[in-house]
């Protein structure tokens, strides 16, 4: 798999992170270094290998029980929101 640089350029203007020619390249020399790692793990036979949580087998994983709590009321939310308008959480633009 294989990363351009255009593509990154791309993808650091959807992620609204500002790089220059120097950052974006250093990022492409890492994620060419990752990628090429993702590769060879590709190549790995794993059919008929079970899935495991955890490498070591002995070790279990316990997970509490859900249990339902009361919902905040809706003025306390608000109160712990930054800004707020007409009853709902204010949040900064996204989109252009």
């Amino acid at each position: 798999m294989h990363f351009d640089k255009e593509s990154l350029k791309h993808l650091s203007r959807l992620c609204r992170i500002d790089c220059n020619d120097e950052e974006i390249g250093k990022l492409h020399v890492n994620l060419e270094a990752i990628l090429s790692h993702i590769d060879q793990l590709d190549e790995i036979e794993t059919r008929g290998v079970a899935p495991c949580i955890h490498v070591n087998s002995e070790q279990t994983l316990s997970l509490a029980e859900d249990e339902p709590l009361d919902p905040i009321k809706h003025q306390d939310f608000l109160r712990n929101a930054p800004d707020s308008v007409g009853g709902m959480v204010k949040v900064p633009p996204i989109l252009g």
